[in-house]
């Protein structure tokens, strides 16, 4: 009766469906003592509230209650993690088609034409537009392509051209989220560029309000903690693969890199800047990545505020990153070490 109780509760407020807020019938939640309340709820930046339930006459479910009054959480319970959903900290780029599509019919929808960037060159609207596995195993690397104006025909559409120029510009960012990943052949689910670089088709941009902030978001979307939300938030219709688009991207949760405080901000930066050219292994082989482990450890300890134990070997971090390194829907049929193999598919639909 409980866990549907706290089933109905978790529906009748956002911030009661996230992992953990509301639960029923643990024990040792509350420090010094085996009590086990009916239904807790802990949220963030509120006292927690113990819920006690009894069918009728129901004899006891005063004084239980009354008893739950002063009772304090378990220090290993008590830490507060802020998460919020994209759309609540950062703006989401536009639609691919709205930045290069061109309509038979006529008219002007996407301003740009997408070409791939040409050695030696600087292009004045940088891109990432499609994926290629073997680059993109760090933190940050560059733009793919470069989005040049069209040529217009005559001066009403040179006026449309350069406004929506100026606003496909206004988006873009140094953060960007991978839209379709493929667990089993990419290594990031977010990822930094060294310019402001416009979003495209396989990369959405999301631009914050400081860059600091977009290199602590893609740091998290990088760690354990942040790959299982976003696996958990995925269209997973095809094997080893996870879609979620410009618009469910509005309400994936991620870390609130606004709400923490400086010094986390400032460790969150820090902890980018000394992994942003190491190389990631694919999302199935999470569980033997050095770097991943090493990414898992700082974040969490130095970030989360988890304590040290936590992420030692044979500690709860290691078991959920083994956990979803044999998940099915992570794995798609591959085996450790196995091969990324590209698929042409994905590269003629990114075009």
């Amino acid at each position: 009766m409980n866990d549907a109780l706290a089933a109905l509760l978790r529906e009748t407020r956002r911030a009661w469906r996230a992992t953990n807020v509301v639960s029923s019938e643990n024990t040792g939640m509350l420090g010094g003592s085996n009590k086990r309340p009916d239904i807790l709820v802990v949220e963030r930046s509120v006292s927690p509230v113990a819920i006690e339930t009894e069918v009728l006459p129901a004899v006891t479910v005063e004084s239980d209650a009354i008893a739950r009054l002063g009772e304090t959480m378990q220090e290993s319970e008590a830490i507060s993690v802020p998460i919020v959903t994209v759309q609540e900290i950062g703006d989401i780029g536009p639609y691919h088609a709205d930045i290069n599509f061109s309509p038979t019919s006529g008219g002007i929808r996407g301003p740009f034409v997408i070409s791939d960037v040409q050695k030696e060159s600087t292009p004045t609207y940088p891109a990432l537009w499609k994926h290629d596995a073997n680059r993109e195993t760090t933190l940050m690397f560059d733009a793919d392509s470069e989005a040049q104006p069209r040529h217009p025909n005559n001066a009403k559409e040179k006026a449309i051209i350069a406004e929506k120029v100026a606003a496909i510009w206004g988006t873009a960012s140094h953060c960007h989220f991978n839209q379709n990943f493929r667990f089993n052949s990419q290594s990031t689910a977010m990822q930094f560029t060294p310019r402001r670089t416009i979003g495209g088709r396989a990369w959405i941009s999301i631009q914050l309000a400081t860059e600091d902030q977009e290199k602590a978001l893609v740091a998290w979307a990088n760690t354990t903690f942040g790959f299982l939300l976003h696996w958990y938030h995925a269209n997973k219709q095809q094997a080893g693969r996870g879609n979620i688009g410009t618009t469910a991207l509005q309400d994936l949760p991620v870390l609130d890199v606004t709400a923490i405080t400086p010094r986390k901000l400032k460790a969150a930066v820090r902890i980018f800047d000394d992994l942003k050219d190491e190389k990631l292994l694919p999302l199935h082989e999470l569980d033997r990545d050095p770097v991943r482990r090493k990414l898992d450890e700082r974040f969490a300890v130095d970030v989360l505020g988890l304590r040290a134990a936590a992420v030692q070997p044979g500690g709860p971090v290691e078991l959920v990153r083994m956990k979803l390194a044999q998940e099915p829907s992570v794995r798609g049929g591959k085996t450790a070490n196995e091969e990324a193999i590209d698929e042409d598919e994905d590269e003629q639909e990114q075009h």
